[in-house]
């Protein structure tokens, strides 16, 4: 009798063992009873559609008590970028819909709102998954280089990048050194944008102004890609609207001031920014990015400096932010939207020269984050970090950069990390503590995060990179 009860124990050992096996790893892995749950039969890496008559929030992360990102309306098409994760007894989703990334519930009480589509409406190709592990200062020091990637039509040197969810934009080229009778500056003759798809790493399309120099801005969905370019140094800027999928520019416009700055996008990649000067006059001029329409302007009382080096401009755009060389002393002017005089004006403790200073503002908006050199050489001095409060300019924090120069900042999606580009690496931060969570060994005057935080792309001489957490 007691080998029969060993032997039907051992065999319901077994059986458990099978389900294990077997299970799915959102049931594993579930916060919450999800026991009697189907997930909807969606596939990461294709698409689906929310039910007729649904409507769905889309938070930050798997949970009910995550922040509510937006809302997909009934019909829309999303793309699969992660689950199914079982939490608070629902099953979720990782989809991306334009701009809009975050975590959706496929379902309740039976009904299933999120079906799968075969063959979507767009035209777009799904998103790359390159890997499915955000990163976070916990596993930062894992980044690992997945690949290498570069523009088969020259060498990058890019002041600038964009990234999409499928496509990187990098400005490329190579100087004409066989026309003698031209400056240097307007040698450059055969600049262009690469624009290279992350699955294969390869440069799949070559977009061209009408003469030099090319630059991206950014991408607002996941195949409009937002650039400028000039004709010549000093002509006027002009801003082009491409589908990366058809290769058709969807619209162009013809900025009036040749004197700008870099153009910053803002409010999820629906707006952007020019700020240039016209006649002594600074403008802050607002347009809208998905049809290439100017909107509005405003006028700022900003003293006039040889080096206005950098700008920034909050995410709701309710805030803008300058450094400027006033006499000696740099100066950091923080102005509203409501105001042409500064709401707050700071000095800064480092150097303004060039492109030695950077600025952001948190993805809160309540806090600029300022780089720059406490010295200025051959190169960049004892670089710092300094973060202002954005409402009166307190200084609340100065952290030490391990590096050489003072390079573009960037938050990841979630605000958890800020890494900037150095000479001596790409400088991962954790926004909590001011830690150094890692150092990407390699020359990086540009560092993004991606839009869902799993990778990081950084450019230098004389590599492009794209970065994963590996295990």
């Amino acid at each position: 009798m007691l080998e029969s009860s060993n032997m039907i124990s051992r065999f319901m050992w077994l059986i458990c063992c099978t389900l294990l096996l077997v299970m799915p790893t959102w049931i594993q892995a579930q916060t919450g009873d999800c026991s009697g749950l189907s997930p909807a039969p969606l596939i990461v890496g294709e698409f689906g559609q929310v039910s007729p008559g649904q409507s769905n929030n889309v938070r930050d992360i798997p949970s009910r008590d995550g922040t509510r990102l937006g809302l997909l309306e009934s019909g829309e098409q999303f793309a699969v970028m992660d689950g199914p994760v079982c939490a608070d007894g629902l099953v979720w989703w990782q989809v991306k819909s334009g701009v809009l990334i975050g975590w959706t519930v496929d379902g309740s009480d039976g009904e299933q709102w999120l079906i799968p589509v075969s063959e979507p409406i767009s035209d777009a190709k799904p998103p790359v998954i390159l890997s499915t592990i955000l990163i976070t200062p916990e596993n930062a020091a894992q980044l690992k280089p997945l690949r290498n990637v570069s523009c088969d039509s020259g060498p990058e040197h890019s002041s600038r990048i964009a990234l999409g969810t499928r496509y990187l934009a990098v400005n490329c080229g190579f100087y004409n050194m066989n026309v003698p009778d031209i400056d240097s500056k307007q040698q450059l003759l055969y600049d262009h944008l690469g624009i290279i798809d992350l699955e294969s790493g390869q440069e799949v399309m070559i977009l061209s102004g009408e003469g030099s120099p090319a630059y991206p801005i950014a991408f607002v969905s996941d195949d409009r890609l937002l650039w400028y370019s000039r004709e010549t140094l000093e002509s006027p800027v002009i801003l082009h609207l491409t589908n990366l999928t058809s290769g058709e520019e969807i619209d162009n416009q013809q900025d009036a001031s040749p004197i700008f700055r870099v153009p910053i996008v803002y409010a999820n990649n629906t707006r952007f920014v020019l700020f240039y000067e016209d006649e002594g006059n600074y403008v802050l001029q607002h347009w809208d990015a998905t049809t290439l329409t100017p909107l509005e302007e405003q006028v700022f009382d900003i003293p006039d400096s040889k080096y206005d080096t950098s700008f920034a401009i909050s995410g709701d755009g309710k805030r803008f932010a300058i450094i400027y060389q006033q006499e000696d002393l740099p100066e950091l002017a923080i102005y509203t939207s409501t105001s042409p005089q500064p709401e707050a004006v700071i000095s800064v403790p480092f150097v303004v020269f060039n492109t030695s200073a950077y600025l952001t503002f948190s993805p809160s908006g309540n806090f600029i984050v300022g780089a720059g050199c406490r010295a200025m050489t051959i190169a960049c001095g004892n670089p710092r970090l300094y973060w202002w409060n954005a409402a009166d300019g307190t200084q609340v924090a100065e952290w030490d950069v391990p590096g050489n120069n003072a390079g573009q900042l960037r938050f990841s999606h979630d605000g958890k990390l800020l890494v900037m580009g150095t000479t001596s690496g790409a400088v991962l931060f954790t926004v909590d503590t001011g830690d150094v969570a890692y150092s990407l060994p390699t020359d990086s005057s540009q560092a993004i995060f991606s839009a869902d935080g799993t990778f990081i792309v950084t450019q230098g001489d004389p590599l492009t990179t794209i970065w994963t957490v590996q295990n």
